[in-house]
């Protein structure tokens, strides 16, 4: 990763697919069924966390039950994301900080156990790195913490992170990629995403309708005590800071409502314990579920148009995708669904990370790390999206006698 695959994916994250891809294949179905597996899994977590904090005057499964339901509202929150597999890890942090919340006897070891928890979530997902941020938020507001276990929760959080720098440091003798291609380019703040969250407002309209209703309910709750009163105002102040993790989401503002699940969750589950009739339960339940229901399809197939349909990048033409079938590729552009009908060829996977090298040619570095690449892997296809191949082979020559044109945009190797 990040040397000879040039992408921002997290470590753990390109495990997880790796092992994936070895057991199951390129299968898009496998990533389904497995990410609806964990959905549920982390529904338990989130249900086990409300009753082991005391959460709700009453235990039941009513919190799993609003989890997976509002997890329904779009179709990729259950396609084995980085943001899903690190929201894993995210929850059992947050359990554990609950309990620190409520318990009078503090232990530098749940402190630490929050933070590699935290550091765990980035090494799937590196805009969960806010968390941290978020943790000490609360713990200055919430608790009386001491000011070592402070540094306790920092230094816990980031030393997964900085054992994967040193890991790459010693197999690479080089951590220049791994910054550039990883940390870095991971931490971009781009506050466009909230305009295109705008754009797609009816995809958060539920969550956010589900999390100000429960919200503005709960002074009817005249049961709880002091300690479910100040935990309300915790799961509204982390949703609040949570949203800032959207600033750096480059994978598609779908993945960033995962964020949003847990906190709306928390306050849908207050707002169904105000519900005292059966037929009353049964209605609201219903009309729950369909409103989900109807968002998620309708962000598919766009029945209403409420929201932007989300389309793949690039649709692959067919015949292209039966030339390139189980081939070596290179594509320069920003068109990695090819990946599906053959391999990986050369690191240049990301095309936002292979471009400063691409588009700088007049460096002597970057054209020896071009000319090694295509030596090393031998793409048997070039695919030229960004027209660069011509200027590749000008500064190369030797490329000139070793690939053709055989179409518009398309070269092949000559044997």
């Amino acid at each position: 990763m990040y040397e000879q695959i040039f992408d921002s994916l997290a470590p753990l994250a390109a495990t997880t697919y790796w092992l994936v891809e070895v057991v199951f294949g390129k299968s898009i179905l496998a990533l389904q069924i497995l990410g609806t597996l964990l959905l549920v899994v982390q529904a338990v977590f989130f249900n086990n966390l409300t009753i082991n904090n005391k959460v709700y005057e009453q235990n039941s499964y009513l919190p799993a039950f609003s989890f997976t339901i509002l997890s329904s509202v779009h179709y990729s929150l259950s396609v084995f994301s980085p943001a899903q597999l690190g929201m894993t890890f995210i929850l059992l942090a947050f359990s554990k900080l609950l309990s620190h919340v409520e318990f009078r006897a503090k232990r530098d070891e749940q402190i630490m156990s929050i933070g590699l928890l935290i550091g765990i979530a980035v090494l799937f997902y590196m805009p969960y790195i806010l968390f941290l941020l978020i943790v000490l938020i609360i713990l200055i507001l919430f608790t009386n913490t001491l000011r070592r276990r402070y540094f306790i929760l920092i230094i816990s959080a980031l030393t997964p992170l900085l054992l994967t720098y040193v890991y790459y440091w010693l197999v690479l003798d080089e951590v220049g990629f791994v910054f550039t291609n990883f940390i870095s380019s991971s931490l971009v703040w781009d506050l466009s995403m909230f305009t295109i969250m705008w754009q797609n407002i009816s995809l958060f309209l539920p969550l956010l309708l589900v999390w100000l209703l429960g919200l503005v309910t709960m002074p009817k709750q005249r049961r709880l005590n002091n300690y479910q009163n100040r935990l309300t105002q915790l799961f509204f102040l982390s949703g609040l800071l949570s949203l800032s993790i959207l600033a750096f989401e480059n994978t598609g503002i779908e993945t960033g409502l995962i964020i949003i699940v847990p906190i709306a969750a928390f306050f849908a589950t207050h707002m169904f314990y105000l519900v005292k009739r059966p037929l009353q339960d049964i209605g609201i339940s219903l009309a729950f579920v369909s409103l989900m229901l109807f968002t998620s399809y309708d962000s598919e197939f766009s029945f209403f148009g409420l929201s932007k349909k989300i389309e793949p990048r690039v649709k692959v033409d067919k015949e292209l995708a039966a030339f390139v079938q189980d081939k070596s590729l290179m594509v320069l552009g920003d068109k990695p669904q090819l990946y599906q009908y053959g391999s990986l060829a050369t690191p240049f996977y990301n095309w936002t990370l292979a471009k400063p090298v691409v588009n700088n040619l007049g460096y002597y570095d970057n054209l020896v790390f071009i000319k090694e690449s295509i030596d090393l892997y031998q793409p048997e296809v070039v695919i030229d999206y960004e027209l660069k191949w011509a200027l590749i082979s000008n500064h190369i020559p030797l490329l000139k006698d070793q690939y053709k044109q055989v179409k518009p945009f398309v070269w092949v190797r000559v044997e």
